[in-house]
């Protein structure tokens, strides 16, 4: 028989374990549960978020190899005047159709082809574009001089496919199609009219791009996408590091940059912004450029050319002397975002500098 002392012990004992077991019975339970989710090769594991914007990272672009698209054709003849013709083109670029205006020399061209520029525009609202809106006075001028310009519409724009319906997207892939671009004139160095026996010779040794606002974003990335020494001027650039370079322009929307706020903080959860940013890879950049800014510019600061320049500085404290990045800086006061005053002046030294670069 149990003593008296024994069952009273016993009994606690039991208690104790009873008010244990209700205590840690879930919290076991649980742990063997997350354990065997671990280990168990019948559990189906959660997979990582996809992430489809990695393919746009500059580094990324920047290892792989692109080639030309369909050549491109002249569709139709929008200008004629005694020194040029204006004409829309098309091209076939990351799939789709673009269009553009180019603008022709009048005359005999010269036995290699002619000189040509790509002329990249800034943001222009589609309710008020037409082709060569942002360029045509630019691309007017050099054709008057001896230059083939092209200026890309973009998706969206004039007569090209629709744009993309993810924003990011959209944005990212401006720099590969402009690669395109550049790869189709460098490959297939002719144009060729759609409606007549008319065929256009250019000179893929003699290419530059001259550029405006959000196209300097565009080109610059193009250009370290390319890593080659392609002659280009940039005309008040945006050169202010992604995503602040969105951000700055987001207050002119109605929701006063609400949304755009919204998509950036969502962008830099599951990106690095740095993949994505122009001046984070700079050391891509090669050759000598030419870069003009208005001290009124309140569309695009004359800070982010003044900063930008600092970082090129930077960057060439590493390079070797013979592969220097060189950027001929020229400030107009008082001008603004269309360098008025002093776009005569900037358009002059742009045609000698391309006449330089081409040795022409």
């Amino acid at each position: 028989m149990l003593s008296p002392k024994l069952v009273i012990a016993l009994s606690v004992n039991l208690a104790i374990g009873v008010v244990m077991g209700a205590f840690l019975g879930p919290q076991l339970g649980s742990f063997w549960n997350r354990s065997k989710d671990l280990i168990s090769p019948f559990v189906a594991q959660e997979k990582p978020k996809p992430l489809p914007l990695l393919k746009y990272a500059i580094s990324t672009l920047a290892a792989q190899t692109f080639h030309s698209s369909d050549s491109i054709t002249l569709t139709r003849t929008t200008q004629t005047t005694p020194k040029f013709t204006s004409q829309i083109f098309k091209f076939t670029t990351t799939g789709k159709t673009m269009t553009g205006l180019a603008n022709i020399p009048t005359g005999i061209a010269p036995k290699s082809g002619w000189p040509v520029l790509i002329m990249v525009r800034g943001y222009v609202p589609p309710e008020i574009y037409q082709p060569g809106v942002g360029t045509k006075s630019g691309g007017e001028f050099f054709a008057e001089n001896g230059f083939v310009t092209l200026a890309p519409d973009f998706l969206g724009y004039g007569d090209s496919d629709p744009d993309l319906t993810d924003s990011w997207e959209s944005r990212f892939i401006k720099p590969v199609q402009l690669v395109e671009l550049i790869k189709t004139v460098t490959q297939k160095p002719q144009l060729k009219a759609t409606d007549s026996a008319q065929t256009v010779t250019i000179n893929p040794a003699k290419l530059g791009l001259w550029t405006h606002s959000n196209g300097g974003q565009i080109t610059l990335t193009a250009l370290e996408i390319l890593h080659e020494p392609l002659p280009a001027s940039f005309w008040a650039p945006v050169t202010a590091p992604f995503p602040y370079s969105l951000l700055y322009f987001s207050d002119e929307a109605d929701d006063e940059g609400k949304a755009t706020r919204n998509w950036i903080a969502q962008f830099e959860r599951d990106y690095d912004v740095f993949d994505f940013s122009l001046t984070q890879h700079l050391d891509l950049l090669h050759g000598e450029f030419q870069l003009h800014h208005g001290t009124a510019d309140d569309s695009a600061l004359k800070s982010w050319s003044d900063e930008f320049l600092a970082k090129i500085k930077k960057t060439n404290a590493t390079r070797p002397k013979d592969d220097q990045i060189k950027f001929n800086y020229f400030v107009y006061p008082g001008a603004n975002h269309n360098l008025q005053p002093g776009w005569n002046t900037a358009i002059g030294r742009d045609l000698i500098y391309f006449q330089k670069q081409f040795e022409i």
